[in-house]
């Protein structure tokens, strides 16, 4: 048997601030890479239109961030 995955919805804003409505905190990108390499399903939705973002966010060079 598979454990299952915790999934995380995470809200990126115009001002590049992760919102995690989960927990009703911003969170730090990371955080985000934390939980993506601790097994998460991490999905960032941008609040406005909600694409999804996901690649682009957790893939942004460390010199970005």
């Amino acid at each position: 048997m598979v454990p299952s995955r915790e999934r995380v919805t995470v809200k990126i804003y115009g001002n590049r601030r992760l919102y995690r409505p989960a927990l009703g905190r911003y969170v730090t990108l990371d955080e985000l890479i934390a939980l993506a390499h601790d097994g998460a399903e991490i999905t960032v939705q941008d609040a406005q239109s909600g694409a999804d973002v996901t690649q682009s966010i957790l893939f942004r060079s460390p010199t970005e961030h």
